[in-house]
């Protein structure tokens, strides 16, 4: 490992924007970390609802949906 480079103890205490800027800093291993742990969105999506409450139309197409691919 190079001395200059980001370790993934280091990375993860970056900011999401810091660490998309730095991640080719990381060594292979280190990367496969930071994917594996990439889990969470610390950086959501605000137009994007925490959950998602489908209306009684939506219900009813998946519903017909369901039903008609297990009687097949």
């Amino acid at each position: 490992m190079k001395n200059n480079q980001l370790t993934f103890k280091e990375f993860r205490h970056l900011p999401r924007s810091e660490q998309n800027n730095r991640y080719k800093e990381l060594s292979d291993h280190d990367k496969f970390l930071a994917r594996m742990n990439d889990w969470t969105n610390d950086d959501p999506n605000p137009d994007v609802p925490d959950v998602w409450e489908p209306s009684e139309k939506e219900v009813q197409e998946i519903m017909e949906i369901f039903n008609r691919e297990s009687s097949e």
